[in-house]
């Protein structure tokens, strides 16, 4: 029984909780990558999927964009392909992030599961919009999964959410990736974490339609509120390998 991830950063976050690269991350991103346990024994797999060179390659036809597997990818995942193999699919993950930042508008919006927590003087939405936003972004993602899930169709097939958002304003600052908080400041906590629900909604639906399991965030890893836990903090959009530990542990006890 092996582990086969795919995924981008979230991916090659949890194959570290597997154990280590086989390659340098310039190989890496050239084919499948062994993960090996200290005595060098290989125990999962990682595939990167971003679309530069890696699982996927744009390709044009009449001057529609399309996407597809890249042909070297074939026999070696054809390989994995067996029914006592799990495929962890981490493809994409970071599309709510696309609300970190504050909107020039300050808005806010209901929703069940925080019915009392609203960020004063901002304008109210429905929530409609944010998932129409959401789903129009997850539409790439979809396309991939729905790739990796014919290739893959023998496997277990299961979509691992993407963890929480960071309730911490200075540590989003103080490691803030790709986003500069000087020119656009950090969203509102809770306005954060409502878009969170909200993205784990829309992807449990699509993984519904597209019959793959869905792992959400492990309950010991989240606060009372629905926060990443601060030992779990990795930088503005990640969480630490120790993250997925009992997702990997759920895992074996299936072995």
């Amino acid at each position: 029984m092996t582990a086969i991830i795919f995924g981008d950063s979230h991916g090659a976050m949890m194959a570290r909780q597997y154990g280590s690269f086989s390659e340098q991350w310039e190989e890496m991103i050239q084919g499948v990558v062994p993960i090996l346990d200290p005595h060098r024994s290989v125990v999962a797999y990682l595939i990167i999927t971003y679309d530069a060179g890696n699982l996927f390659e744009l390709f044009q036809i009449e001057d529609r964009n399309y996407i597809r597997m890249q042909a070297r990818f074939e026999a070696p995942l054809a390989e994995l392909n067996k029914a006592e193999n799990t495929s962890f699919l981490l493809v994409g993950g970071n599309e709510h992030s696309a609300f970190i930042q504050a909107h020039d508008v300050p808005f806010d919006f209901y929703h069940p599961d925080l019915p009392d927590r609203w960020a004063s003087g901002r304008q109210v939405i429905s929530a409609s919009i944010v998932r129409t936003i959401l789903a129009q972004a997850l539409a790439g993602v979809r396309v991939r999964l729905t790739i990796i899930r014919d290739k893959m169709s023998l496997t277990n097939l299961q979509l691992v959410a993407p963890p929480p958002p960071i309730p911490s304003v200075e540590h989003l600052k103080r490691y803030s990736e790709c986003f500069n908080f000087t020119a656009r400041p950090v969203e509102d906590r809770w306005v954060r974490l409502k878009i969170y629900k909200l993205y784990l909604a829309e992807v449990q639906s699509m993984c519904l339609e597209l019959g793959v399991g869905f792992i959400g965030p492990p309950r010991e890893c989240v606060d009372a509120d629905g926060f990443l836990l601060e030992q779990f903090w990795h930088q503005a959009t990640h969480a630490e390998p120790t993250y997925y530990e009992p997702i990997r542990k759920a895992w074996e006890k299936t072995k």
